[in-house]
């Protein structure tokens, strides 16, 4: 009897913790979203994370509601790193050699200082800013960014936007000559 009811006890957990998954489904694909995913790809993520929330619900104490959605999230998180890390592409440092448009040997020697400017500038940048600013020279898009970095779009647009706001003494210092 003692068996019966241990199983009909687990069986009414495995219910409830069922109903707490859906519930809380729209926070995990949110969670994807704001990090720029497509929607194919959040629903892979959100798929792949609530697996492993059923699959470790055993593991979960405390205060079930509200520990549920942090710890679903520190899940997700997870899941999202594991996700990129192994396909996030290497940030290339900027090359020494630019290829110029220009044979002046005045006008190279500018592009040079410039460009020696530049590279102390971003230097000078925290981390997740040197990765925007070299990210977006090498042409990529802020979405593109934000999905690298692992960041909201919004966040990446204003690491850009300081990083803009820094360089621009840099870029004004050797602005368009008048002879251009």
């Amino acid at each position: 009897m003692g068996t019966a009811l241990s199983l009909a006890m687990n069986d009414e957990l495995d219910r409830t913790f069922a109903v707490w998954i859906e519930r809380n489904r729209p926070m995990v694909e949110r969670f994807f979203r704001r990090r720029g995913c497509s929607h194919d790809l959040v629903d892979d993520l959100t798929q792949e994370t609530l697996l492993v929330v059923w699959k470790k619900r055993a593991d979960l104490r405390g205060d079930l509601e509200r520990s549920f959605r942090a710890w679903a999230i520190a899940i997700a998180k997870t899941v999202w790193l594991r996700h990129w890390r192994p396909n996030r592409p290497r940030l290339e440092p900027l090359p020494d050699d630019f290829e110029s448009a220009s044979a002046d040997p005045e006008a190279l020697a500018e592009e040079r200082e410039l460009r020696e400017a530049l590279k102390a500038g971003i230097d000078d940048l925290p981390p997740q800013e040197q990765a925007c600013a070299v990210w977006e020279l090498q042409g990529r898009s802020e979405q593109e960014i934000a999905v690298l970095l692992g960041r909201a779009p919004g966040t990446v647009k204003a690491h850009l936007s300081h990083v803009r706001a820094k360089l621009q003494p840099i870029v004004r210092r050797f602005g368009p000559r008048p002879d251009r």
